[in-house]
């Protein structure tokens, strides 16, 4: 078993440790495979975290309501997770169906229904 690259962050380490039992990290193509998740699993912790702590919805420069840009970090991320897990394998099978994909229009809807809702009540 390969030892974790220096680059990763101490979430990525974690979760090196704990797939490396699965993947054989002798191979270096593996090792780099598993070091790219290592860093699409960090950055989709930590950006979860911040849309944990902030909310979907903030403010923007200007004071409008508008979509957390750590949802975007978070939507890429999956992405990544998805495929660098099916090229290793970690994958599972009922995982393999899920499609991480970002809902834009139920997004938008919702984002307008937030507008419309805090324009109602500063009016009222």
């Amino acid at each position: 078993m390969k030892k974790a690259p220096s680059t990763l962050d101490k979430i990525g380490r974690q979760k090196w440790r704990e797939l490396s039992r699965q993947v054989d990290t002798s191979q270096s193509a593996n090792a780099d495979a598993l070091a790219c998740y290592c860093v699409a699993y960090s950055r989709w912790v930590q950006a979860e975290q911040q849309v944990q702590e902030l909310g979907l919805i903030v403010k923007s420069a200007t004071g409008t309501p508008c979509e957390n840009p750590y949802l975007g970090i978070v939507k890429r991320s999956m992405v990544e997770l998805h495929r660098w897990g099916r090229e290793l394998g970690v994958v599972t099978k009922s995982s393999k169906a899920i499609q991480p994909e970002a809902p834009a229009d139920d997004l938008d809807a919702e984002i307008r229904s937030l507008s419309l809702l805090t324009s109602l009540q500063a009016n009222a």
